[in-house]
């Protein structure tokens, strides 16, 4: 996708195929963030939110919209042999009959030592006996000392081959991502957690449980065992960590339902987001959703910042409010007769210009 310096014109036109592609995601999106909220606490067990019951109609509501293709779609399930992706492996075992064949991923990231690799795969099939286990593939990191951001680009490389991705996300995983964006100083429109669909090298992303707490994960898989990583409770490795560990545990102690506070956040952010697109389809007569944002034939020089920082994010990257205000305040330096300049976004994305066009990359 092209940003001229006059007007925006998006290099192509969306098939009606990816136009639903995309009306599904919101759909699916607004839907979870509602639906799933009442499994965010395991304080009450009546057969309205029994996980052993809502936990399995999550996933088949999850997954129905995808399912009506010929042939199916090749579903892969992402398991650590943790408490979450057990928890959908389980979920997904309960009513496989009803769905396409699975195909469990396991990956090796040579950073713990054998026996842990070991206990995982121990923890996957001793969950799916006695029934069929479904097919298991383990990957080995090519590399013992990616770092984070490469890891992911690995994982995510592997998974490309597949039409549906499932993974064990939760609530706190999602939480943990709107804290470690406030740090980052985000702008307000990214100020959401983790979302439950996303689109990633063609591939769809689905996380089931995103709005489900890990209390009512581990209620679910009792008394099936998984496993533990030493590694998650470290707070020298990484921020996440650290959130994880001392702020959110410290935070509970004094407000015990903030992540149910952060799921509120999450749904204004969202209502925002909506008004705010709105906004941009009937001031600039473009639109914005699904897997990118354009805008059709309007004057560059009237398109504002929070517009261009929207674009900036749909297209996947993620900058700073610092990072973001110098490369704002270039791109408004920029007459269209200018020489080609490239600025960092972080990430691994920058933003480009070259002949009369931007484009983020």
């Amino acid at each position: 996708m092209f940003l001229k310096t006059k007007a925006w014109t998006p290099p192509w036109t969306p098939s009606p195929s990816t136009i639903q592609h995309c009306a599904t995601t919101l759909h699916c999106r607004r839907h979870y963030i509602s639906s799933t909220r009442l499994l965010s606490s395991s304080s009450s067990h009546n057969d309205h939110n029994d996980p052993t019951t809502h936990l399995p109609t999550l996933l088949t509501n999850s997954l129905s919209p995808y399912l009506q293709t010929s042939p199916p779609p090749r579903i892969a399930l992402s398991c650590s042999g943790g408490v979450d992706s057990l928890s959908l492996l389980k979920a997904y075992l309960s009513v496989s009959p009803s769905l396409p064949p699975l195909t469990v991923v396991h990956f090796n990231h040579l950073t713990r030592p054998p026996s842990s690799h070991s206990h995982d795969l121990h923890c996957i099939t001793l969950l799916t006996s006695p029934s069929p286990l479904p097919t298991l593939l383990t990957h080995t990191s090519p590399h013992p000392t990616f770092t984070p951001t490469l890891s992911s680009s690995w994982r995510k490389s592997v998974l490309s081959s597949y039409d549906l991705v499932l993974t064990g996300h939760h609530l706190s995983d999602s939480v943990e991502s709107q804290i470690l964006k406030l740090g980052r100083g985000v702008s307000i429109l990214n100020l959401h957690g983790i979302k439950p669909v996303s689109f990633i090298n063609g591939t769809t992303y689905l996380r089931p449980f995103i709005n489900v707490s890990k209390d009512v994960l581990r209620e679910y898989l009792k008394p099936d065992v998984y496993s533990e990583d030493e590694s998650n409770g470290d707070e020298r490795k990484g921020k996440r960590n650290w959130v994880r560990n001392r702020l959110l545990k410290d935070w509970r102690a004094v407000e015990h339902d903030i992540e149910r506070k952060f799921g509120n956040l999450e749904e204004e952010v969202e209502e925002f987001r909506e008004f705010f697109d709105k906004e941009v389809e009937g001031r600039y007569g473009g639109k914005v959703g699904g897997e990118g944002f354009k805008v059709d034939g309007c004057d560059y020089g009237l398109i504002d910042k929070l517009t261009f920082r929207r674009y900036v994010e749909e297209k996947g990257a993620k900058p700073s409010r610092d990072i973001f205000n110098k490369v704002w305040s270039k791109v408004k330096q920029t007459d269209g007769k200018g020489k080609k300049w490239t600025m960092d976004l972080g990430r691994n994305f920058k933003v480009e210009y070259e002949k009369g066009h931007l484009r983020v990359m």
